[in-house]
């Protein structure tokens, strides 16, 4: 879920199917907040076909997913020329815990304060369990007492996920990219594969055989061939994209794939057509008019963990405000969504940003 700013300073079109990919787990997990504090929601959203709607899970999971995606293609694309070089390994996995740790484990500590003190603000968690507390900080699948699987931050899951990326993709930064590219098919393919053969129950089983994985490795390859300056005709960019819209908006809305497997298959690739057409058609000063959402794209690190505490302070301050009985389901959608991503922003330009400079420069 992570990237160099200053990398994507030349990529602005991947920071902006950040700022979308983002947009739809925020807006997703907001709809879920407010029908959880206010009951009445399901009352108007029952009656509607379930057919013309979205599942509201999926949305969150087609965001995830195309985060991953990119997340493979950053990397790549960003250390493309470091290969079998000395320290490089080192190099890299330095940045990535630069830029992913701090502000995960501030936010982490976070809320174990909050547990500590106001444990009925929590849904799922309700005990300081040290076991599970420690394995959030290291990035370690772990079930906790109270039975829950993800971390004490729960969208830290994908976090758990970026970090075994990141230790296999620096360990084949031994090898030259064309060995490293082999290594990496090989070894995300066969591990899918032993958990399509053999139904993993432990947390890391399932995490090292996750077909997930094959997002990342979908990424790296679309990475690959990017860095190969094909000339591409724009006018079968922009079909690519079309297509890729095409397949992606009717399986989000018919659809309801119930393995991870099927997830990849139905969303993975299609997300790769359009982060594909975005690379090529979408370059310069057509981006121009999108300065915001790229800027938006960029702090998307912040915004995604933050939306863990604005969007339930939100939802209780449109409760215990007398008009917001009147507010109606999409105005309170539209204002927690707006206002998470105004807050992700501010924490990232005061917290995040100096934070990685600081550390960069002192490393």
């Amino acid at each position: 879920m992570l990237i160099e700013t200053n990398i994507t300073n030349r990529l602005d079109s991947v920071q902006l199917m950040r700022f979308f990919a983002g947009l739809l787990v925020v807006l997703a997990h907001a709809e879920s907040r407010i029908a959880r504090t206010f009951p009445r929601v399901n009352d108007i959203l029952q009656p509607v076909d379930p057919k013309l709607l979205p599942n509201w899970g999926d949305v969150v999971q087609v965001g995830v997913h195309i985060f991953f995606l990119i997340s493979g293609f950053i990397m790549l694309y960003s250390a493309s020329n470091q290969f079998a070089e000395a320290r490089a390994q080192k190099t890299f996995f330095v940045k990535r815990l630069i830029r992913i740790v701090p502000i995960y484990w501030i936010l982490t500590t976070l809320s174990v304060f909050i547990l500590a003190i106001k444990p009925d603000l929590f849904t799922y968690r309700q005990t300081l369990d040290i076991s599970w507390i420690l394995a959030s900080y290291l990035f370690i699948p772990w079930t906790s007492v109270d039975l829950v699987d993800s971390p004490v931050i729960g969208l830290g899951w994908t976090l758990n996920f970026e970090m075994y990326f990141y230790v296999i993709f620096a360990f084949s930064m031994f090898m030259n990219r064309k060995n490293a590219l082999r290594f990496m098919a090989l070894f995300f393919l066969l591990s899918v594969f032993v958990s399509l053969i053999y139904n993993p129950t432990l947390p890391l089983f399932i995490q090292v055989t996750n077909p997930i994985l094959l997002e990342f490795l979908l990424g790296v390859f679309l990475a690959y061939y990017y860095l190969k300056d094909n000339f591409i005709d724009r006018y079968i960019a922009r079909f690519t994209g079309f297509l890729g819209f095409g397949i992606l908006v009717p399986v989000i809305i018919l659809l309801r794939p119930d393995t991870e497997l099927l997830r990849f298959l139905l969303w993975g690739p299609a997300s790769a057509l359009i982060l594909f057409s975005m690379l090529h058609v979408l370059r310069g000063p057509m981006l121009k008019p999108f300065k915001i959402l790229v800027a938006l794209g960029n702090a998307s690190y912040s915004i995604y963990l933050i939306q863990v505490f604005t969007l339930p302070a939100f939802s209780l301050i449109f409760k215990y405000i007398e008009p917001s009985a009147e507010l109606g389901f999409v105005t309170m959608l539209v204002v927690s969504t707006s206002l998470t991503l105004l807050v992700g922003y501010i924490f990232f330009v005061l917290v995040e940003r100096p934070i990685t400079q600081t550390l960069r420069r002192f490393i």
